[in-house]
């Protein structure tokens, strides 16, 4: 679970991250991490992914990058 870094500052975690951080660990069950990527590889990182999702939020750095993964039951 990947962040657009908040450019001029990096570390900063906004309520957005916060937020979509506490989604993905309520939907998962386990805990996760959020790591950031800086705004130029984030771009890189989105023209490699499947699928781009465009929600209705309208918040800057509401972008996030997520990796599908296999389910064995």
């Amino acid at each position: 679970f990947k962040r657009m870094e908040v450019v001029g500052n990096p570390g900063e975690v906004l309520e957005i991250h916060r937020e979509a951080l506490a989604a993905a660990i309520e939907m998962e069950g386990r805990p996760l991490t959020l790591a950031s990527v800086e705004r130029f590889a984030f771009y890189e990182m989105a023209k490699r992914s499947f699928a781009i999702v465009q929600a209705a939020e309208l918040r800057p750095y509401g972008c996030f990058v997520l990796k599908k993964g296999i389910i064995i039951r």
